[in-house]
């Protein structure tokens, strides 16, 4: 059986962390030729406004394969305007790699991810749902989700077995109407949905529990989204298994 793991790039600007991206997969075998941030033909910048201004603004993710190990690749942007795109993705991480240009030498927000990676450095057997979120480690009180607007939604990436697991969503809203959907679009996730709401403003803090039951074991891709109405801010996630 292939081990797997989830390993992400995280640099400053104009680091490098693309062009690694883009090396790795090109040595699995996954792209047939190396694509450049400069030439606008990089395989995980995908969207037009990564490619006209030529960094990355969303974090990607691609798969890839060494031998006994199967590799999920988050890519993800360097800017410190976009920083909160690559927090959100490291507490999905087995093992992150940062990157420092040999040219520009350590910077302000090499620093500042170096400081996140400690915080999220956790070493317990998570059963596969590597989604517990600290309260505070997000550079924007705590947050870890804005308020999920019509389409948008929350990607977790995952690898468990098939079961019933327990899910505790510490949320705040200012919508009584609010409320929280789950699901996988492959159908491994028995979809369901959790009222979310409260009517203070998003001035406190609410928990909402319940269960997530996965119909077939392996790798997945849990989505969170506001259902019918408006989805609540979330702060805190928390997945184990029941019994």
């Amino acid at each position: 059986m292939k081990k797997k793991l989830t390993i992400g790039i995280l640099a400053h600007v104009d680091a490098g962390k693309t062009t690694l991206s883009e090396a790795l997969l090109y040595r699995a075998g996954v792209i047939r030729t190396l694509g450049r941030v400069d030439h606008k033909n990089a395989y995980l910048d995908t969207f037009s406004v990564e490619r006209e201004r030529g960094i990355t603004i969303f974090s990607k993710q691609a798969r890839f394969s060494v031998e006994d190990c199967d590799f999920i690749l988050l890519d993800t942007p360097g800017h410190v305007d976009f920083s909160a795109e690559a927090e959100r993705t490291l507490a999905l991480l087995d093992y992150a790699i940062l990157v420092v240009s040999a040219t520009d030498g350590v910077q302000n927000h090499t620093r500042t991810l170096w400081h996140l990676l400690e915080l999220y450095n956790n070493t317990s057997d998570d059963g596969g749902w590597p989604l517990q979120i600290s309260e505070g480690s997000w550079a924007s009180e705590g947050k870890f989700l804005n308020c999920l607007n019509g389409s948008d939604e929350a990607y977790l990436y995952y690898t468990a077995e098939a079961g019933t697991y327990n899910c505790t969503v510490y949320y705040r809203s200012g919508d009584s109407r609010n409320s929280l959907e789950w699901y996988d679009d492959d159908g491994k996730i028995e979809r369901s949905e959790v009222s979310a709401g409260a009517n203070d403003q998003a001035g406190a803090t609410h928990q909402a529990t319940f269960t997530i039951k996965v119909l077939v074991g392996g790798d997945g891709c849990l989505k969170f989204s506001g259902g019918q109405n408006k989805g609540p801010q979330l702060d805190r996630i928390v997945i184990t298994k029941a019994g």
